[in-house]
């Protein structure tokens, strides 16, 4: 089980996404995002489950913080792999 945080992208800001710099917030078990996101103050309505991977976007500062809450950072291969895992977990049901 783990939480993770991939790197900061630019990304197109909007009226909803403000920011130049974004980066997912995900984890093994949605269970256990939603928990870490609870500890991050996170509003509920931030997550996303309408993509690859369940997530939560996170600005640079919030990423800083999910980091030393004990994240793990990860590289885009492993994030990668974690799009195949809940695929295929998703697939079973």
């Amino acid at each position: 089980m783990g939480v993770y945080v991939d790197d900061l992208q630019a990304c197109v800001r909007s009226k909803k996404w403000p920011y130049g710099y974004a980066c997912h917030l995900v984890a093994d078990y949605v269970w256990e995002l939603h928990y870490f996101a609870g500890r991050m103050r996170l509003h509920p309505a931030w997550f996303q489950d309408q993509s690859n991977l369940p997530h939560y976007d996170l600005t640079k500062n919030m990423r800083l913080l999910a980091v030393k809450l004990g994240a793990v950072e990860i590289d885009r291969e492993k994030f990668g792999e974690l799009i195949r895992k809940y695929r295929s977990r998703s697939a079973g049901n």
